[in-house]
């Protein structure tokens, strides 16, 4: 939800509520990735219980996203490098063609490095 709310913040949408979170946006974004994830993933009963159990805590976003820029930093170079392209909107396909560097490699770096910002948070 970090990365998906920060790229939209960077490509310049404005998701606040007045000075406030827009708690709304929030959660339809989380509803939205939980979705997937349920479709990617038939864990059914195991996710629905995680997340009921999540439900009533309070989340501290800004010591989440350190967290994730924490896990960024410890990266390999290249990793890190791959992922911020892709992240800001440069297409696989269209970075392959630019660096001579295979589709599937950039595509397996920057799905390894999503799995392990994940395992981070």
């Amino acid at each position: 939800m970090y990365l998906k709310i920060g790229k939209l913040v960077a490509d310049g949408k404005d998701i606040s509520f007045g000075d406030d979170v827009n708690h709304f946006y929030i959660f339809r974004t989380l509803t939205t990735l939980f979705l997937d994830h349920k479709r990617k993933d038939n864990r059914s009963g195991e996710v629905l219980e995680e997340i009921e159990a999540e439900q009533d805590e309070e989340v501290d976003y800004s010591e989440k996203y350190q967290r994730i820029l924490d896990a960024l930093e410890e990266l390999y170079w290249y990793d890190r490098k791959v992922f911020e392209i892709i992240e800001e909107g440069e297409s696989i396909s269209e970075l392959s063609r630019k660096t001579n560097i295979s589709y599937y490699s950039l595509y397996n770096t920057y799905k390894k490095v999503k799995k392990y910002l994940k395992s981070k948070l």
